[in-house]
């Protein structure tokens, strides 16, 4: 880990110009954009005073890790929005020779670089889509040529097999508690046929449903708040026009809720929105009610999952697939059910079977 180094020596641009100061009081203003549970560890992977980024009144005046991408902007005078690709080839030759603490003298690992570099250009995709800057110049250079590239492990997150869908589909459908039995039918079609996130889901209102070109479509906000249509399939369009209809909606719901907004798709029985820890309960208990194992692995983003597996069954392209689930990179999407087929096509099924043949030869009534 290379010196620290202060933290007034990082460039401010006029704080009277059109983007105003870029400095400090912009990643700040980034990382109050960040989930608290990750603020810390953006702040640590960019370089970001830790006194700062928790509103400690504590008196620290440098920036963590000289490796990092603030300290490197400092010590090199380089301000943060007038960073170009020289600057991150440069930056990332620093990144390859930098010394870690812990073990003494080792070399960052690959996944501290891809973390500290992946970090660094999240700040400027906000920035960009804050109109701070046109351009971030991480995405100019080959991550996998400068090294901060790390591979996607395959997603660990539980898939389910055709016929385990179609149960909790049914189970659903049959949802013993009769209060919520049209919700749940609904929810888990959605989740199951559009392979939204549970969030996005659960966030939707009904005003976002409509019609393009004889299709029933519905509008999603992804994260970043972009929107992105979706055709919503005739089953999934049925459970939830029934849905609606005992809520006292009509297909196309154009009502005011109580709070001055349309009201949720997905809603309680007093309007308001259903949790995710509410979402994720209901899943396990109807996965144990479909008889499907290991039931509490049965997340609503498991059925995302198994949503994106099915499409690559199916044969659709990894880039289709990603346009049509939403993700920002198709490596994302090529973390999902590439690995559910290899399993099936596994050689160890194949020696299995070859050997438990063999050992039947050798059991009482065995056909040597």
């Amino acid at each position: 880990m290379t010196e620290l180094v202060p933290v007034d020596a990082l460039p401010a641009r006029d704080p009277g110009s059109e983007k105003g100061a870029a400095s400090l009081d912009l990643v700040r203003a980034w990382l109050k954009s960040v989930k608290d549970n990750t603020r810390l560890a953006y702040a640590d992977a960019i370089g970001f005073p830790y006194h700062l980024a928790t509103d400690e009144d504590r008196d620290f005046n440098t920036l963590r890790n000289g490796a990092t991408w603030l300290a490197w902007c400092a010590r090199n005078r380089v301000q943060l929005l007038d960073a170009t690709r020289e600057h991150v080839v440069e930056w990332t030759e620093v990144l390859r020779t930098a010394r870690n603490s812990n073990p003494p003298h080792a070399l960052l690992s690959a996944a501290t670089r891809a973390h500290t570099f992946t970090t660094a250009s999240s700040f400027y995709r906000w920035a960009v889509e804050a109109g701070y800057t046109a351009i971030n110049p991480m995405t100019t250079v080959n991550r996998k040529n400068l090294g901060v590239m790390l591979a996607k492990s395959p997603s660990a997150t539980r898939c389910l097999s055709e016929d385990e869908a179609g149960r909790l589909r049914a189970a659903a459908d049959e949802d013993p508690v009769e209060a919520v039995r049209l919700r749940s039918s609904a929810l888990v079609a959605f989740l199951l046929d559009l392979g939204v996130r549970i969030e996005e889901a659960l966030s939707l209102r009904v005003a976002k449903m409509g019609w393009q070109d004889g299709f029933r479509v519905v509008w999603l906000e992804l994260k970043g708040g972009t929107p992105h249509p979706m055709t919503l399939p005739p089953e999934t369009a049925a459970r939830i026009d029934r849905y609606l209809e005992s809520r006292g909606y009509g297909k196309l719901v154009a009502v005011v809720g109580a709070e001055g907004a349309p009201p949720l798709l997905f809603a309680t029985a007093t309007g308001r929105q259903v949790g995710q820890k509410e979402a994720r309960a209901l899943t396990v208990r109807l996965a144990a009610l479909a008889g499907i194992a290991s039931p509490g692995d049965v997340t609503p983003h498991a059925l995302r999952h198994t949503h994106i597996t099915e499409l690559q069954r199916l044969g659709y392209d990894d880039t289709t697939i990603q346009k049509h689930v939403g993700h920002k990179q198709v490596e994302t999407t090529q973390r999902y059910g590439h690995h559910i087929r290899a399993l099936a096509d596994s050689p160890a099924l194949k020696a299995a079977a070859a050997f438990e043949k063999a050992a039947k030869r050798h059991k009482p009534g065995g056909t040597r």
